[in-house]
Protein backbone atom coordinates (compact mmCIF):
# COMPACT_ATOMS: atom_id res chain seq x y z
CA UNK A 1 0.00 0.00 0.00
CA UNK A 2 1.20 3.72 -0.99
CA UNK A 3 0.81 6.93 0.59
CA UNK A 4 0.76 9.97 -0.24
CA UNK A 5 1.49 13.64 1.61
CA UNK A 6 2.17 16.60 -0.20
CA UNK A 7 2.12 15.13 -3.57
CA UNK A 8 4.76 12.53 -2.87
CA UNK A 9 4.22 9.14 -2.68
CA UNK A 10 5.08 6.70 -0.08
CA UNK A 11 5.58 3.18 -0.29
CA UNK A 12 5.86 0.57 -2.73
CA UNK A 13 4.05 1.21 -6.11
CA UNK A 14 3.99 -1.70 -7.78
CA UNK A 15 3.60 -5.40 -7.17
CA UNK A 16 5.26 -8.43 -8.48
CA UNK A 17 4.87 -9.12 -12.27
CA UNK A 18 3.58 -12.82 -12.47
CA UNK A 19 1.64 -14.58 -14.73
CA UNK A 20 0.16 -17.55 -12.54
CA UNK A 21 -0.64 -19.91 -16.29
CA UNK A 22 2.97 -19.86 -16.45
CA UNK A 23 4.31 -21.25 -13.38
CA UNK A 24 5.50 -24.71 -13.01
CA UNK A 25 5.43 -26.24 -9.54
CA UNK A 26 8.46 -27.19 -8.07
CA UNK A 27 8.95 -29.47 -4.98
CA UNK A 28 11.08 -27.86 -2.05
CA UNK A 29 14.39 -29.36 -1.48
CA UNK A 30 16.89 -29.70 0.88
CA UNK A 31 19.16 -29.05 -0.88
CA UNK A 32 19.96 -25.91 -2.96
CA UNK A 33 22.77 -25.66 -5.27
CA UNK A 34 25.14 -22.47 -5.34
CA UNK A 35 23.91 -19.66 -8.02
CA UNK A 36 20.83 -21.44 -8.16
CA UNK A 37 18.27 -19.97 -10.96
CA UNK A 38 14.75 -20.73 -10.64
CA UNK A 39 12.51 -18.87 -13.03
CA UNK A 40 8.29 -18.40 -13.33
CA UNK A 41 8.09 -21.62 -10.29
CA UNK A 42 5.48 -22.42 -7.74
CA UNK A 43 6.76 -23.90 -4.17
CA UNK A 44 3.90 -24.76 -2.34
CA UNK A 45 4.74 -26.36 0.91
CA UNK A 46 8.12 -28.25 1.73
CA UNK A 47 11.10 -27.59 3.89
CA UNK A 48 14.33 -25.56 2.83
CA UNK A 49 15.39 -25.39 6.43
CA UNK A 50 18.96 -24.93 7.15
CA UNK A 51 19.88 -24.37 3.36
CA UNK A 52 23.07 -23.02 1.93
CA UNK A 53 23.64 -21.67 -1.29
CA UNK A 54 25.38 -17.95 -2.47
CA UNK A 55 24.24 -15.85 -5.29
CA UNK A 56 20.90 -17.57 -6.16
CA UNK A 57 18.38 -16.23 -8.36
CA UNK A 58 14.73 -16.33 -8.08
CA UNK A 59 12.42 -14.79 -10.90
CA UNK A 60 8.68 -14.77 -11.17
CA UNK A 61 7.78 -17.05 -8.87
CA UNK A 62 5.23 -17.73 -6.11
CA UNK A 63 6.06 -19.37 -2.50
CA UNK A 64 3.86 -20.25 -0.25
CA UNK A 65 3.94 -21.95 3.33
CA UNK A 66 7.83 -22.73 2.94
CA UNK A 67 9.99 -23.22 6.00
CA UNK A 68 13.44 -21.05 5.28
CA UNK A 69 14.23 -20.95 8.57
CA UNK A 70 18.38 -20.67 9.42
CA UNK A 71 18.97 -20.55 5.44
CA UNK A 72 22.31 -19.31 4.33
CA UNK A 73 21.58 -17.41 1.08
CA UNK A 74 23.98 -14.75 0.89
CA UNK A 75 23.58 -12.65 -1.82
CA UNK A 76 20.16 -14.14 -3.23
CA UNK A 77 18.39 -11.98 -5.53
CA UNK A 78 14.95 -11.75 -6.13
CA UNK A 79 13.25 -10.29 -8.65
CA UNK A 80 8.77 -10.03 -9.04
CA UNK A 81 8.46 -12.93 -6.37
CA UNK A 82 5.47 -13.28 -4.00
CA UNK A 83 5.84 -15.01 -0.90
CA UNK A 84 2.93 -15.77 1.67
CA UNK A 85 3.35 -18.03 5.36
CA UNK A 86 6.88 -18.37 4.86
CA UNK A 87 9.16 -19.00 7.49
CA UNK A 88 12.42 -17.65 8.22
CA UNK A 89 13.41 -17.31 11.64
CA UNK A 90 17.25 -16.82 11.92
CA UNK A 91 18.24 -17.28 8.32
CA UNK A 92 21.07 -14.76 6.68
CA UNK A 93 20.38 -13.40 3.62
CA UNK A 94 23.17 -10.56 4.17
CA UNK A 95 23.33 -8.48 0.80
CA UNK A 96 20.36 -9.62 -0.54
CA UNK A 97 18.60 -7.70 -3.71
CA UNK A 98 14.99 -7.39 -4.12
CA UNK A 99 12.45 -5.92 -6.57
CA UNK A 100 9.15 -5.93 -6.80
CA UNK A 101 8.53 -8.53 -4.23
CA UNK A 102 5.49 -9.15 -2.10
CA UNK A 103 6.11 -10.58 1.40
CA UNK A 104 2.70 -11.97 3.23
CA UNK A 105 1.94 -13.04 6.78
CA UNK A 106 5.90 -14.28 7.09
CA UNK A 107 7.73 -14.81 10.18
CA UNK A 108 11.62 -13.07 9.82
CA UNK A 109 12.04 -13.19 13.72
CA UNK A 110 15.93 -12.64 13.56
CA UNK A 111 16.97 -12.76 9.94
CA UNK A 112 19.99 -11.25 8.73
CA UNK A 113 19.42 -8.40 5.79
CA UNK A 114 22.42 -6.01 6.42
CA UNK A 115 23.38 -4.33 3.71
CA UNK A 116 20.29 -5.63 1.19
CA UNK A 117 18.92 -3.67 -1.35
CA UNK A 118 15.32 -3.58 -1.74
CA UNK A 119 13.15 -1.42 -4.43
CA UNK A 120 9.45 -1.78 -4.31
CA UNK A 121 9.23 -4.21 -1.93
CA UNK A 122 6.04 -5.06 0.54
CA UNK A 123 6.31 -6.74 3.95
CA UNK A 124 2.32 -7.06 5.15
CA UNK A 125 1.16 -8.99 8.24
CA UNK A 126 5.03 -10.17 9.10
CA UNK A 127 6.74 -10.35 12.03
CA UNK A 128 10.23 -8.68 11.34
CA UNK A 129 11.21 -8.38 15.13
CA UNK A 130 15.19 -8.60 15.63
CA UNK A 131 15.66 -8.34 12.28
CA UNK A 132 19.02 -6.78 10.86
CA UNK A 133 18.44 -3.72 8.28
CA UNK A 134 22.04 -2.54 9.44
CA UNK A 135 23.38 -0.46 6.24
CA UNK A 136 20.53 -1.83 3.81
CA UNK A 137 19.47 0.63 1.16
CA UNK A 138 15.75 0.57 0.93
CA UNK A 139 13.86 2.55 -2.07
CA UNK A 140 9.89 2.58 -1.83
CA UNK A 141 9.41 -0.03 0.57
CA UNK A 142 5.94 -0.79 2.71
CA UNK A 143 5.82 -2.48 6.20
CA UNK A 144 2.20 -2.89 6.78
CA UNK A 145 0.81 -4.09 10.13
CA UNK A 146 4.00 -5.60 10.99
CA UNK A 147 6.12 -6.41 14.02
CA UNK A 148 9.71 -4.50 14.24
CA UNK A 149 10.54 -5.12 17.65
CA UNK A 150 14.04 -4.29 18.02
CA UNK A 151 14.58 -4.18 14.59
CA UNK A 152 18.04 -2.83 13.45
CA UNK A 153 17.83 -0.44 10.82
CA UNK A 154 21.39 1.57 11.65
CA UNK A 155 23.19 2.91 9.48
CA UNK A 156 20.60 2.04 6.45
CA UNK A 157 19.70 4.61 3.77
CA UNK A 158 15.56 4.35 3.57
CA UNK A 159 14.33 6.65 0.88
CA UNK A 160 10.27 7.18 -0.06
CA UNK A 161 9.28 4.20 1.94
CA UNK A 162 6.52 4.04 4.60
CA UNK A 163 5.02 2.26 8.23
CA UNK A 164 1.76 1.90 8.53
CA UNK A 165 0.10 0.41 11.94
CA UNK A 166 3.16 -1.60 13.00
CA UNK A 167 4.95 -2.27 16.06
CA UNK A 168 7.67 -0.37 16.42
CA UNK A 169 9.41 -1.26 20.03
CA UNK A 170 13.23 -0.45 20.10
CA UNK A 171 13.25 -0.30 16.75
CA UNK A 172 16.80 1.23 16.19
CA UNK A 173 17.49 4.01 13.26
CA UNK A 174 20.54 5.27 14.40
CA UNK A 175 22.83 6.79 11.85
CA UNK A 176 20.72 6.19 9.10
CA UNK A 177 19.45 7.88 6.20
CA UNK A 178 16.05 8.72 5.90
CA UNK A 179 14.40 10.75 3.00
CA UNK A 180 10.74 11.00 2.60
CA UNK A 181 9.89 8.26 5.36
CA UNK A 182 6.32 7.97 6.16
CA UNK A 183 5.56 6.34 10.10
CA UNK A 184 2.02 8.01 10.47
CA UNK A 185 -0.35 5.08 12.42
CA UNK A 186 2.39 3.34 13.68
CA UNK A 187 3.20 2.69 17.35
CA UNK A 188 6.87 4.71 17.84
CA UNK A 189 9.00 3.17 21.08
CA UNK A 190 12.29 3.90 19.53
CA UNK A 191 15.49 3.10 20.54
CA UNK A 192 18.40 5.45 20.23
CA UNK A 193 18.09 9.59 20.05
CA UNK A 194 15.01 10.97 18.38
CA UNK A 195 17.29 12.90 16.39
CA UNK A 196 17.12 9.74 13.62
CA UNK A 197 14.00 10.44 12.64
CA UNK A 198 15.35 13.64 10.70
CA UNK A 199 13.29 13.20 6.86
CA UNK A 200 10.11 11.39 8.09
CA UNK A 201 6.50 12.12 8.13
CA UNK A 202 4.73 11.92 11.24
CA UNK A 203 0.72 12.47 12.85
CA UNK A 204 0.08 15.12 15.73
CA UNK A 205 -0.88 12.56 18.09
CA UNK A 206 2.73 10.76 17.42
CA UNK A 207 4.55 14.06 17.91
CA UNK A 208 2.59 13.92 21.79
CA UNK A 209 3.64 10.32 21.97
CA UNK A 210 7.58 11.88 20.96
CA UNK A 211 7.34 15.00 23.15
CA UNK A 212 9.51 14.34 26.46
CA UNK A 213 12.33 12.51 24.04
CA UNK A 214 12.27 15.51 21.55
CA UNK A 215 12.18 17.97 24.74
CA UNK A 216 15.41 15.91 26.22
CA UNK A 217 17.06 16.15 22.61
CA UNK A 218 16.99 19.40 22.68
CA UNK A 219 18.28 19.73 26.15
CA UNK A 220 15.01 20.63 28.18
CA UNK A 221 14.23 19.21 31.48
CA UNK A 222 10.81 17.88 31.68
CA UNK A 223 9.57 17.77 35.69
CA UNK A 224 6.54 17.62 37.02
Amino acid sequence: MSRSFEGETFGATNKPEISEEHLEDVHASCRLQPEFVHEDAKVEGGSLAGAEAGSGRLTHAVLNNVNLAETRLSGVRLVDVSGSSLEGSNADWRGAHMRRVLFSGCRFTGLILSEAKFEEVTFRDCKLDYVNFRFAELNRVSFEDCVLTEADFQGARCEFSSFYSCRMEATDFSKAELEGVDLRGSELRLAGGVEALKGTVVSTSQVIDLAIPLAQAAGISVLD
